[in-house]
């Protein structure tokens, strides 16, 4: 990480974004300068959800890092809700801000809490079937790790909750395979060519089979929002 740009989220970022390979990737960098906004606020369910975009998906500037936040969103209400984080790249050093639009008020998260990662009624509109695989690799190696029993069941939930959120894609009881729809990036589409056994909806079942399961009052939604005023409407 670079000087001066430490992460709001070190003790999830330290050992596993900092540890990762790139996933699957095999596209060349791109020789340019890359510093400013995402064009397109991309549609996120919450604060957590766009943090983990960021986890699992390549810098822009070089496709060859990933990117880190330095500090923490910036929320703002203007007709509807929006969050902007800004990132910078570990391999290249590129810097920019991603900007999200968020369907509702955002609550406070905490990336380890289920209660704060998806919505388990409709998939991801930025995160892909094979994009939350990797999130489940990343928390079970996490739990796998970790002697706290407490902290390594919340990573075994996640790691569940990562599959479901997986499993969301497939619309077909009678395909074993996801539609091509649920692979919108280059590195899932490359690994779903390669090795489709991996996105067996069979296999992430028995995925789901051997991980522990969130009690009521583990999986209870948060509903506190943040503390970001919302202008009047007269405003």
């Amino acid at each position: 990480m670079r000087a001066g740009c430490p992460s709001p989220f070190a003790r999830f970022s330290a050992s596993a974004i900092g540890t990762r390979e790139t996933p699957w990737s095999t596209t060349e960098p791109v020789d340019v300068e890359y510093s400013g906004m995402e064009p397109t606020p991309l549609p996120a369910r919450g604060l957590a959800e766009a943090y983990l975009y960021v986890v699992v998906t390549p810098c822009p500037a070089c496709r060859r890092g990933f990117t880190r936040p330095c500090g923490g969103f910036d929320v703002q209400y203007q007709t509807t809700w929006s969050a902007n984080l800004r990132v910078v790249c570990d391999d290249c050093g590129a810097e920019a801000a991603i900007a999200f639009t968020l369907g509702m008020e955002p609550a406070p998260f905490d990336v380890e809490d289920i209660r704060s990662v998806g919505n388990g009624e409709s998939p991801s509109r930025i995160i892909d079937v094979g994009q939350w695989l990797t999130l489940h690799s990343l928390f079970a190696a996490q739990s796998e790790a970790e002697h706290n029993a407490s902290r390594k069941r919340r990573l075994n939930l996640l790691a569940n909750l990562c599959v479901a959120e997986a499993l969301l894609f497939y619309d077909d009881p009678g395909n074993d395979l996801p539609p091509s729809g649920a692979l919108f990036t280059d590195a899932s589409r490359e690994r779903f060519r390669s090795f489709p056994q991996y996105f067996s909806q069979a296999r992430l079942r028995s995925l789901q089979e051997r991980l522990p399961r969130a009690t009521p009052s583990e999986a209870a939604p948060k509903r506190s929002p943040l503390s970001t005023p919302k202008p009047s409407e007269d405003a």
